[in-house]
């Protein structure tokens, strides 16, 4: 069968309890307030554009011994994830509340069972300003109990399979008052066997992707030789590529602002 399958079979037909929190999940979706800004729109013309930051080890280790301290229990990728919304933003960038964070889908496949390829889905969670980096690790908590990745990904593939069938193919549009979205995604430690780099100095991580939509901004964070690198990805005719490199450079200062 195929992983999907494979995946929902295990992760909802043998746990039917958790449809009750997926449907009341869908209608909090459903019931949220739409954050897009009114105006008009024009076709995008692509431009894709990379930035680059690296935060250093001892800096790293720094800021987990804060977090340590401020929010046991909460893992980094949630305190990253709301140190880039807080640096956009004051970067002079408009930035939508909702945030997407991918989940790696091959935790609910049976045991023996993997993919060659990427088998994720995109969640997303609107920030707390109050309460941003505790709430979104609750929320992604959550998220994972319920299988919320799974059931994502299957109205997706329902989604694109009618598109295609129809034949629909909506062309990328711009609004006239773009509004940034952030989706950041985590690759871990890079790599995960021992390799020995010639100078551990230089060692780097860039990772390729590609901008979520028009307004998205795709931030990939990397781990190694305990440094942290962040890769930025988006349109430089939609953010100014200055801005988007200051708000990366910022995220250390954030995190300290937010664990502080």
């Amino acid at each position: 069968a195929p992983p999907l399958v494979l995946a929902a079979a295990r992760a909802i037909g043998r746990s039917p309890q958790r449809l009750l929190p997926l449907w009341r999940q869908h209608r909090r979706n459903a019931g949220a307030p739409d954050t897009a800004v009114a105006g008009g729109s024009r076709p995008l013309v692509p431009s894709p554009a990379t930035r680059v930051a690296r935060i250093p080890a001892d800096v790293l280790t720094d800021l987990r011994r804060l977090r340590d301290s401020a929010l046991p229990g909460v893992n980094m990728f949630a305190v990253q994830t709301c140190a880039l919304h807080e640096a956009f933003a004051a970067a002079g960038l408009d930035v939508d509340p909702t945030v997407t964070v991918p989940f790696d889908v091959r935790r609910y496949l049976p045991d023996g069972h993997d993919t060659l390829a990427s088998f994720s889905a995109g969640l997303d969670f609107t920030l707390d300003g109050d309460d941003g980096p505790r709430r979104l690790q609750a929320e992604m908590t959550a998220a994972a109990r319920m299988a919320r990745p799974v059931a994502n990904l299957v109205a997706g593939t329902v989604k694109t399979r009618a598109a295609m069938r129809s034949g629909r193919h909506a062309e990328p549009l711009l609004p006239d008052r773009p509004r940034l979205r952030l989706l950041h995604s985590s690759i871990g430690t890079v790599p995960r066997n021992p390799w020995a780099f010639s100078d551990p100095g230089r060692a780097r991580i860039l990772v390729a992707s590609d901008p979520a939509g028009p307004c998205g901004v795709t931030v990939t964070s990397a781990t190694v030789t305990g440094a942290l690198w962040l890769t930025a990805e988006f349109h430089d005719t939609v953010f100014d590529a200055g801005k988007i490199a200051a708000a990366l450079a910022s995220v250390p200062e954030q995190i300290r602002k937010l664990l502080g």
